[in-house]
């Protein structure tokens, strides 16, 4: 597929997509993290569209943030269903990568560095997520989907105009 899509415009899409999350920062909402009936048709058509974007852009994982809030995950459970999808696609796209021979010692170096921080940063997260307010944490999680899109849609500009 990336031989048919400019990565490009996928990241443009994305970039506009979480500017878009910026209203849901200023709702003042009091979410519920009731739980809700999973459908695991919904939660395969997000692993799904996770995969494909990531597989274009590196980075689809932030994208499915709103999906998560919306069925009413809890912010433990949001944060253990990204690590699980990020770990089953960077297994995919490592294997990929080995496959078509795009594996080098230095993005193994690099991934390892990453690894080891990703880690450090987990252990520091699971004492300080409990004591996150749901409310704060939904706030924070679409701040941070909102600064991505600018990041992202900055970044586009940039190559879209050199």
């Amino acid at each position: 597929m990336l031989t048919y899509v400019e990565p490009l415009w996928v990241e443009l899409i994305m970039a506009l997509f979480l500017i878009g999350n910026l209203p849901q920062i200023f709702k003042g909402k009091d979410y519920k993290t009731e739980e809700k009936e999973l459908r695991v048709v919904n939660l395969l058509t997000i692993g799904l569209f996770a995969g494909l974007t990531s597989g274009f852009i590196s980075a689809g994982g932030i994208l499915f943030n709103k999906f998560y809030m919306k069925i009413g995950m809890t912010n433990q459970q949001i944060v253990a269903t990204r690590a699980a999808n990020e770990i089953t696609l960077n297994i995919v796209k490592l294997s990929t990568y080995i496959y078509l021979g795009l594996f080098t010692i230095t993005s193994f170096k690099i991934g390892i560095v990453v690894g080891c921080a990703a880690i450090l940063s987990s252990y520091l997260m699971k004492k300080i997520i409990l004591r996150i307010s749901i409310k704060w944490f939904y706030t924070l999680g679409f701040s941070t989907m909102v600064i991505s899109g600018i990041v992202m849609l900055i970044n586009f500009v940039e190559k879209f105009y050199r």
